[in-house]
């Protein structure tokens, strides 16, 4: 049984290597995600990589849809104002080289539900289906060694 398990192991940590590996590229690297903090709104531009969107120009919509604000991000990505008011729905549109990332602000968009990236819920999902294994092979040992301990004679 030890010869068996012994590959079985490292198949199961190469599997578990190689989708850490994959979890790491970017499916989608045309996006621009914005992170903001209600009242005076602080966002953080970044591509879906992680690296700051330097210098992305950003477009303020009041609720009514005209204009509040033009801008551009900092060396950091960063971008901040404070809205006159804060009732209705705000709309921030962030561009820079052929990215483009929309978030709406307020009433609406205030305790919405929040989607995970794609890559990271197959991760997740793959990583789930891999414990079940790792289980279930957990067991299969459990139970071949008991019994090869109840069928060896004392």
């Amino acid at each position: 049984m030890k010869k068996v398990m012994i590959p079985i192991a490292v198949l199961f940590l190469s599997i578990l290597f190689l989708i850490g590996l994959s979890s790491t590229a970017n499916a989608n690297p045309h996006n621009i995600l914005i992170n903001y903090q209600v009242g005076r709104i602080d966002m953080v531009v970044y591509f879906s990589g992680g690296t700051p969107a330097q210098n992305a120009h950003v477009t303020v919509y009041k609720p009514d849809g005209t204009i509040y604000l033009e801008g551009e991000t900092n060396d950091k990505g960063e971008f901040s104002f404070e809205p006159t008011v804060m009732q209705g729905e705000w709309k921030v549109v962030a561009e820079h080289s052929g990215h483009r990332a929309e978030v709406s602000i307020g009433e609406e968009s205030e305790g919405g539900t929040s989607e995970m990236p794609l890559h990271i819920t197959v991760t997740a999902g793959l990583g789930y289906l891999i414990g079940l294994g790792g289980a279930a092979i957990g067991y299969m040992g459990w139970k071949a060694r008991r019994k090869r301990e109840s069928e060896t004679p004392s």
